[in-house]
């Protein structure tokens, strides 16, 4: 018996017929693991990759969003926004047809301020909103309070049934310090 033979690992059997075994075992001839230091950091990084791929999975499962949220920058898409669509929104593209600045308010401020003014643009039916919350640097720990505030309500709230998505804004409307969001057409059931 060669030695190839020898060092073959046992397939599932129980999910593949013979014939699908047979054309793996032949696709896999004369293939040899790598043996390199310099795929060590890609590893990591597909580790990561599957990480947030996993989290944006737990995230369908419980809220039907799909977030991405990397140091300051956020981008979350209802499951009903198409990439296109979304896209738009992320190049700042779409008319924002109100805005509010949330900057010096506690969180219970902020909390009721954002709701009225959600409230008033679903009545008016706007679609693009701007919020500006600030990136939280003159805040205690320069933690971005608002901003973890708003991503909580328009998520998990009462507001995320009205939300198809949102990201952070474009730097001349704000940057990381603001958000875009995009309302349905008609509220969700």
């Amino acid at each position: 018996m060669s030695e190839s033979k020898k060092s073959k690992k046992p397939i599932a059997t129980d999910l593949l017929d013979e014939a699908e075994v047979k054309l793996f075992e032949n696709a896999m001839i004369g293939v040899r693991r790598i043996e390199s230091t310099s795929l060590k950091s890609g590893y990591t990084v597909k580790k990561e990759i599957s990480q947030i791929r996993d989290e944006a999975l737990e995230n369908l499962e419980n809220g039907s969003f799909i977030s991405l949220i990397e140091g300051e920058n956020i981008e979350v898409r209802s499951v009903d926004l198409n990439r296109v669509d979304f896209e738009c929104l992320k190049r700042g593209e779409l008319a924002v047809q109100g805005r509010i600045d949330l900057h010096g308010k506690k969180q219970k401020e902020a909390t009721i301020a954002i709701k009225e003014f959600f409230r008033v643009a679903i009545l008016k039916k706007h679609r693009c909103l701007l919020v500006i919350c600030g990136r939280g640097l003159r805040s205690f720990d320069n933690k971005a309070v608002l901003k973890e505030l708003l991503v909580e309500l328009f998520t998990h709230g009462v507001l995320s049934r009205f939300i198809l998505g949102f990201c952070s804004a474009k730097p001349r409307d704000g940057g990381t310090g603001a958000l875009y969001v995009l309302l349905r057409r008609k509220r969700a059931s």
